[in-house]
Order: structure tokens, then C-alpha cells, then sequence
């Protein structure tokens, strides 16, 4: 008989646990070593059971289970010993072999992998008493000393019944070859080896969407969860990753994205219904897609195309599609989870989009220069959007797993992409994308649009051409690397710029220009480059310009060290900060932080004997970016930074102007006797 967790048997995927006791599943098979193989009919005699059990799905019940054989099998499909009905459990998921008084645990190439204390097994390993085993969203443990005295009759079986046709094979669960239990049984249990890169170890994943959010395990456990019920498709072998992507991390306090509250915010509710309607869809295709490895990718991606197509008019036929979306709509968004990006295509193909923010599968909003804004688009759930992360990531040669919850990487297009998993997010899979500038921005550019006024972009260009050392500080969004690039591309074109960035975002319409991009470690901490490593790569490449995008403790010291005199051409840097006094002592703070024992003062007296004009950019809100200060370092005064403002905007009821405040730098009267700057026009009102 078959024990039920809700009392009743459930329907087929249904959220509860179906635990089968009766088993039909054949003994260990001959593994080397194992001795011969025992008949499913042979009797057992023995005081209590072999072993037990304890299993239970997040945040529900515990149930103990007894078993008196030396196999168990765990999968989703009746005829396994213990059946759990969910859709990120493959058909013949794991197994537990008992073998000389010790537990192993198997995985049959499952889709989604089997975990031992949250990290993924990939070969038969010794599990203790204690020792969590997490099967989708199920969490096992062991209990028994896995007594083997067990007498055997080895009874002739009766006449076998006539074979059930053959169930369909799942995705991605191939036939599985017996490994040699006795040299496992006999080794010490070892944290299992780390994949490479290119093929990263999935992490778990929130609760199914259907379900309450519960409190999940411990941060140090992190289990697997639901896979979503549309497969990842089959990627391009130049394009896509090597292997389909698996789920992100738990986020236990992540609520379900299910339908719109009835008092929600009403932009809330399109995307709710879109993301309920893509997971029903996803449900109804989950069973008509052939395994990823099956089909070429285009025979693939035709296959899911015209599957998704057949579900939407079966859909629309029983009225199915929910109001306020629209079919196309939805049609649009499963095809993209199945063979794409999900909701991240069609933004990513807008050109009026500079960047992409998402906060949850149905929290997604854009920025088209005017500040964030909410759009109706939303992924089926939070698989889905890991799977887009995932994938982005790939693209760009980094890992996004368990082990490397963060990412921080530029795409082949230049833009710049941001994901985040549980644990360390807290809601689930964080995903931003910014675009790179599809056209470069002068600063006539600049000027046309309010940003500065006329004066200050001519002063601030007889700077540039006067090789002065000037330091750019804003805040994120602020516009600092866009007025960077716009600082730049004021060079005279003979002058070889060389540009050192984190992730490379400088656009600049420039004939000589050497792009330099640091590099994170690889998977086993090896192959770091800095941006400080790089600017003493830059400084070696005869350099007439050098420009650092965002200077770091690694590269604070570095860059002041080039702007006295390493670089006789002049230094761009830029650094966050919200004023000129601000910036001056955090480049400061950051050359401490190099860990190289020197003075404050020494340092501060540094940066101000090398650094000449500092230029501070805020954003005003609305998608308006000003130059607030344009000021003079005037080397020490005491124990500061002598700072003069040359110019300042000054806010006004109904717009604010660029005043200059009569300061005029020393080096001014050197540039015009050069012939690089006409007078002193520009420092008038």
C-alpha cells in the first residue's frame, strides 16, 4: 500500500508527498564486489528494520520510514520505493545502498542533481547519521547502524507478469552504470569534486510557486527546489552554455510570485496573471519537449516554438488566457523561456531601454533616461529568471552557482551584467543589465542637453588639452562614465589613449584608443588581474592618456602615482563621491586601504601636489544629470586640501544656472601663454 502525507492520494505533480512502501524495484544489481543479485521475491526475516528514513518536504512534516532491504530508490514515477511527485524530481532520481554497515547514496544522472549537506554529489558518496540528503525539495536523513543480519531464502520467483509497455523517458536521465560500492563503502566520505566552470553545479531554489512561503534551512544548507516544468532549451554550441542550466538558490523569504492581491497596486496585477498564465503554459509543454540532447538546436527550437503555439489555442480555447493579457503577449514571453531570455529579450532589443532592473520574476523594471519605471513583463517564476542569469553569465565566461553567488561581468555587445543569488539575496534571483550608450556624447552633447553650461565645457576642454590631471566623482547613475567619455574624446587626435576599467563601458569616437578590462579570478582563485595591475601595464604602453573608469583600493594608489608624473600626458579618473571634499578624502581612505603603511598626510599631501581640477556629476532625478562643482585643488592648506570652486550650480525655483564664483586657476595664464586656451572669457557670467 502507499502511505500519503495528506491522507488522500494526490493527482499526478501534485505539491504533496507520496511515499510508495511497496516495492517492485529489483535489489543491488551485480556491482563489483557486491555478490550476486538478490530476488525482489526473496523473503526477509529479521528484529525491526534495517534502517530508517526521516523525510520530509520544506517546512512540512516529518515522516519515518522503514526499510528492511539493502536499496531504496527514490523518484517521481510509481514502481520507485519512495515516490515524490514533483516536477524538479527526475522519474529514477537517486538511490541508497546499504553495503558492509555503511550508507551510500547514488544519483542516476538526475536533471537537477542530488545534494549531500548542499553540495551536489557526483559519484556515489558515504552518507552518516546526521548527514542531510536533499532531493528536490525534500530533505532526508538517515537513521540505523545498517545491520546487515538479514536472512535471505533464495526461493525460485514465480513466473514474471507480462511487461507494462515502457513509460516515456524522462529529460535528461540516461541509463545509469553500477559503480564498485565496496571501494566507495570502504573510502571516507569527501566533499565531492568541484565541476568545471563551464558546466557550474546547480543551486537550489525557491519553494514551488503554488506553495506558502516557509522558512528554509540554515545559510549554510542551501537545498535544491522545483525546477521549472519548461525545460531549458538546448543551446547553440557557440552561443548557449554546455549544459542546460539548473536552479538558483533558495530564498526562503521570497514570496510566491501567484495571482495579484486584492489590494495590490494595479500595475502589479498584468504581470502577476502573465507570470501565472506562463506557468500554466510551461505545464502543459513540459511533457511534449524531447530531452535537450535529442534534437539539433534549430530542430529543438522549432519543436518548442510550435508545442508553445499548440498549448496557446488549446488555451484560448477553454478561455484560459487571464484578462489584461494579451495572446500575443503571452505567446511571445514562452517562447522566450523556452529557447531564450525570457521577459530580458524583448527589453534587451529595445534601443530606447539603457538598463534593466529585476527584483523578482514579476517586479521588472527599465530605465529609458528618465529613471526606473515599471514595464508588464514577467518570467513564469524564479527558475526562469536564473536560467536567463545563468545563461548571460555563460556568455561571458563566468559562473553563477552556489559557490559564486555574484556576478559582475561585461556580455560580447559591451553591456554590463549584474545577478545575485540566495543567500545572499534575499528575495531570489537579482538580475540588472546596462546597455552600453548605442552613440557617443560629446560635450556639445552634454551642453544641448543642460548638463553643463557652454563656459564650463570650454574650460573643462582647455584642461583636457592642457594635459591636467582631473578627477570625476558621482554617485551610481550619477552619468560619471558617460562624462568621462566625454572628457576624453575632447583629446587632440594624435594623443594614443589608453583606458583601464573593471568592466569596459568607455565609449570614445577616437582613433587611437587602447581598451584595458580586468579580470576576475577563475574557478580556482587563480588568474586575477586588478585594475591596479593594469595601470602599471598602461603605464608601460606609452600612454599620452590614461583613463581609469572607477578607482578602487587596489588602484587608488596606482592612479595618483600616474598622476604625478608617471603619465606626463594627464590622468581621467573617476571615484564615487558626492562633492569635491568627499572625493578628495576617499581617494585617500582608498590609498590607505592598498595596505602599503604609509602616512596619511603623506598620501594626502600626494594627491594634492598631483591632482589639478576635480569635477563632481549628480543626478538631479526625472533623468537629469548636472555638473555641480568644477573645482581647483590648491595643494595643502594646514592639514587639508586647499579646494576653490571655479564653478557652481546654483538651484533656483524653476531651474538653477552655472555660476562660475571668480576664481581663476594659476595654471590658467600658463595654458593661454602655450596658446591652448584664448583668455578669460570663460570665467565671466
Amino acid at each position: 500500500m502507499a502511505a500519503y502525507l495528506s491522507g488522500r492520494p494526490p493527482p499526478d505533480h501534485d505539491d504533496r508527498l507520496l511515499l510508495n512502501l511497496d516495492s517492485t524495484q529489483d535489489p543491488i544489481e551485480n556491482a563489483p564486489g557486491a555478490g550476486a543479485p538478490l530476488s525482489t521475491h526473496a523473503r526477509r526475516t529479521e528484529i525491526g528494520p534495517l534502517f530508517n528514513i526521516a523525510i520530509s518536504e520544506k517546512g512540512g512534516p516529518e515522516k519515518q520510514l522503514h526499510f528492511d532491504k539493502t536499496e531504496v530508490t527514490i523518484g517521481r514515477v510509481q514502481g520507485n520505493d519512495i515516490v515524490l511527485p514533483k516536477q524538479n524530481v527526475s522519474k529514477r532520481h537517486a538511490r541508497i545502498v546499504v553495503k558492509d554497515g555503511k550508507f551510500i547514496i547514488v544519483d542516476l544522472k538526475s536533471t537537477n542533481g542530488t545534494y549531500v549537506n548542499g553540495r551536489k554529489i557526483s559519484s556515489p558518496q558515504v552518507i552518516k547519521g546526521g548527514d542531510k540528503v536533499y532531493v528536490g525539495d525534500f530533505v532526508m536523513q538517515v537513521d540505523g547502524n545498517a545491520s546487515e543480519e538479514v536472512l535471505l531464502s533464495r526461493d525460485p520467483p514465480p513466473a514474471a507478469p507480462p511487461a507494462a509497455p515502457p513509460e516515456p523517458a524522462a529529460p535528461a536521465e540516461p541509463t545509469t552504470a553500477q559503480p564498485d560500492f565496496d571501494q566507495v563503502a570502504a573510502a571516507q566520505p569527501v566533499p565531492p569534486p568541484k565541476p568545471p566552470p563551464s558546466i557550474p553545479p546547480p543551486p537550489a531554489s525557491p519553494a514551488a510557486p503554488a506553495s506558502p512561503p516557509v522558512p528554509g534551512p540554515p545559510p549554510s544548507v542551501a537545498p535544491p527546489a522545483p525546477a521549472s516544468p519548461l525545460p531549458p532549451s538546448p543551446p547553440p554550441p557557440a552561443a548557449r552554455p554546455a549544459a542546460p542550466p539548473t536552479a538558483p538558490p533558495a530564498a526562503p523569504p521570497a514570496a510566491p510570485p501567484a495571482a495579484a492581491s486584492a489590494d495590490g497596486p494595479a500595475d502589479d496585477n498584468v504581470p502577476r496573471a502573465l507570470s501565472a498564465a506562463l506557468r500554466d503554459v510551461a505545464e502543459r509543454v513540459a511533457d511534449s519537449l524531447p530531452p535537450a540532447g535529442e534534437l539539433s538546436w534549430e530542430a529543438w527550437r522549432e519543436r518548442a516554438e510550435t508545442t508553445v503555439y499548440s498549448v496557446l489555442d488549446e488555451l484560448e480555447a477553454d478561455g484560459g488566457i487571464p484578462a489584461g493579457v494579451t495572446r500575443d503577449s503571452l505567446q511571445s514571453h514562452a517562447v522566450s523561456e523556452a529557447i531564450g531570455l525570457g521577459a530580458l529579450d524583448a527589453l534587451l532589443e529595445d534601443d530606447s531601454v539603457l538598463e534593466v532592473m529585476i527584483n523578482d520574476p514579476v517586479s521588472i523594471y527599465v530605465d529609458r533616461g528618465s529613471g526606473p519605471e515599471r514595464v508588464p513583463s514577467a518570467f513564469s517564476d524564479d527558475r526562469a529568471v536564473y536560467n536567463a542569469a545563468h545563461r548571460l553569465a555563460a556568455e561571458a565566461g563566468a559562473s553563477l552557482d552556489a559557490a559564486n553567488p555574484v556576478v559582475d561581468v561585461r556580455r560580447a555587445d559591451g553591456s554590463r551584467v549584474r545577478a545575485v543569488l540566495p543567500p545572499v539575496s534575499v528575495r531570489g534571483t537579482i538580475v540588472s543589465v546596462k546597455k552600453p550608450p548605442r552613440q557617443f556624447f560629446g560635450l556639445d552633447d552634454l551642453v544641448a542637453q543642460g548638463m553643463l553650461s557652454a563656459n564650463v565645457a570650454d574650460f573643462l576642454e582647455g584642461c583636457v588639452r592642457g594635459r591636467k590631471n582631473i578627477v570625476v566623482a558621482g554617485g551610481p547613475g550619477s552619468g560619471r562614465t558617460t562624462f568621462i567619455g566625454a572628457l576624453a574624446g575632447a583629446c587632440p587626435a594624435a594623443d594614443r589613449i589608453v583606458t583601464v576599467e573593471e568592466a569596459a563601458e568607455l565609449r570614445i569616437p577616437h582613433g587611437h584608443v587602447v581598451p584595458l578590462e580586468s579580470r576576475p579570478p577563475d574557478a580556482e582563485g587563480r588568474g586575477t588581474v586588478g585594475v591596479g595591475d593594469l595601470i602599471g601595464v598602461a603605464l608601460r604602453m606609452r600612454p599620452d592618456r590614461l583613463v581609469v573608469g572607477d578607482v578602487g583600493p587596489d588602484s587608488a594608489l596606482e592612479a595618483v602615482r600616474a598622476m604625478s608624473g608617471a603619465c606626463a600626458g594627464g590622468v581621467i579618473a573617476g571615484v564615487a563621491a558626492e562633492d569635491p571634499r568627499e572625493a578628495a578624502s576617499r581617494v585617500e581612505t582608498l590609498c590607505l586601504m592598498a595596505g602599503r603603511d604609509l602616512p596619511s598626510r603623506a598620501i594626502r599631501e600626494y594627491f594634492a601636489n598631483s591632482t589639478d581640477i576635480i569635477v563632481v556629476v549628480q543626478s538631479m532625478g526625472e533623468g537629469e544629470r548636472r555638473v555641480t562643482h568644477v573645482t581647483c585643488v590648491n595643494g595643502i592648506d594646514v592639514d587639508l586640501v586647499a579646494l576653490e570652486d571655479v564653478f557652481a550650480y546654483e538651484h533656483a525655483e524653476g531651474g538653477g544656472r552655472f555660476a562660475p564664483t571668480g576664481f581663476v586657476p594659476k595654471f590658467w595664464d600658463d595654458l593661454k601663454r602655450r596658446g591652448v586656451v584664448q583668455g578669460r572669457d570663460v570665467f565671466k557670467e
